[in-house]
C-alpha cells in the first residue's frame, strides 16, 4: 500500500517536475523573441532619429550659409548707398565717422 502511494507521489512529483520544465523553457524562449523583437525595434528606431539629427544639422547648416550670404548682400548693400551718400554730400563723411567711433 505504502509502495503505490510512493509510486503516485513519485509520478505526480515527475509530472509537477516536467510541467515547470516546460513553463520555464517556454518562459526562455518568449524572452529570446522578445528581446530579438526589441533589439530590431531599436536598431530601426536608431536608424530614423539618426536620419532626422542628420536632416537637421544640414538644414541648420544651410541656413547658416544663407543667413551669411544675406548678411553680406545687406553690408554690400548699405556700404554702397553710405557710399553713395559720401560722393552725392561729402559733409555726410564727418557724420559717417562720427557715427562709426560709438
Amino acid at each position: 500500500m505504502q509502495k503505490i502511494k510512493y509510486d503516485k507521489v513519485r509520478q505526480l512529483d515527475k509530472i509537477v517536475f516536467l510541467a515547470l520544465g516546460l513553463i520555464l523553457v517556454a518562459l526562455v524562449i518568449q524572452m529570446a523573441i522578445l528581446n530579438w523583437i526589441n533589439n530590431r525595434n531599436i536598431s530601426k528606431m536608431s536608424e530614423v532619429l539618426l536620419d532626422r539629427v542628420v536632416n537637421v544639422i544640414e538644414k541648420n547648416e544651410q541656413d547658416e550659409k544663407d543667413m551669411i550670404a544675406s548678411l553680406k548682400e545687406d553690408y554690400i548693400v548699405r556700404a554702397k548707398a553710405v557710399a553713395y551718400i559720401i560722393n552725392a554730400n561729402p559733409e555726410a563723411d564727418g557724420i559717417f565717422q562720427t557715427n562709426a567711433g560709438r
